[in-house]
């Protein structure tokens, strides 16, 4: 249970700073992104043992890895959803960041789906690369860059072209903006002796309202992308044989 752990840890950290101010819950809804590392570790913890059986039982024609990757989903999908729903219980009642209902359920859906995402970036690097502790280096690399670009660090539009691609390909760029829209529409903060609406923090970032269901389409349909080509990683792997 990383991301409840992750959780609780945030939950002790933000009861002591006020939510209601703008810059901690800016700081607060960064600190959602990295809920694609608890799920890479989730995976980096339980996935290579279990591939390096599987890849010598289809060496023997067992099973196929389509029949591996269902069985696995069926006991990491179901753990990502009770995990996802307990984190968002902390950080929006017990932190204060919402009691709405709605606020919660679509703050339930984003960290299931940047769970999951962590999740499948583990599974294809795993894939490829048989050795864990290089294959950690190296996502966590890209994890991290990923991180740094989705909008509440960098400004996700001034970024150069380059970076800017590989960004518009990454679930963090719309969770980003998804979770925004989410914690901040429709919000009053108390800044500088007047009220500033969360609607102008959003725009400051480069982020509007207007964009929340397209954010929640490309986010849910790349975290989909993303675990197809965790199967095609897995499905094109060399066998290992026996001992």
């Amino acid at each position: 249970m990383q991301p409840l752990a992750f959780s609780v840890i945030l939950t002790l950290f933000y009861r002591k700073h006020a939510v209601g101010d703008a810059y901690n819950r800016v700081g607060l809804m960064y600190e959602w992104n990295p809920f694609i590392f608890v799920g890479m570790l989730t995976c980096i913890a339980n996935f290579p043992a279990e591939r390096n059986v599987y890849l010598r039982d289809r060496h023997d024609c067992t099973y196929s890895s389509s029949a591996f990757l269902a069985s696995y989903m069926c006991i990491e999908l179901p753990c990502s959803v009770i995990s996802a729903f307990l984190a968002s219980t902390l950080l929006n009642f017990a932190v204060g960041l919402s009691s709405d209902v709605t606020v919660f359920l679509e703050s339930t859906l984003l960290i299931f789906l940047v769970l999951t995402y962590g999740e499948s970036a583990g599974l294809m690097y795993c894939s490829a690369i048989k050795h864990a502790g290089f294959a950690v280096s190296i996502v966590s690399i890209n994890l991290s860059l990923i991180n740094v670009m989705c909008g509440w660090f960098n400004a996700a539009g001034k970024l150069p072209l380059p970076l800017h691609i590989l960004n518009c390909i990454s679930p963090l760029k719309y969770a980003a903006e998804y979770s925004g829209i989410v914690q901040f529409e429709g919000q009053s903060f108390r800044f500088g002796g007047g009220d500033l609406s969360g609607e102008t923090i959003l725009e400051n970032y480069g982020f509007s309202v207007d964009h929340k269901w397209s954010c929640l389409g490309w986010l849910c349909g790349l975290t989909v992308m993303y675990r197809l080509m965790a199967f095609a990683a897995l499905r094109f792997v060399p066998d290992l044989k026996r001992w």
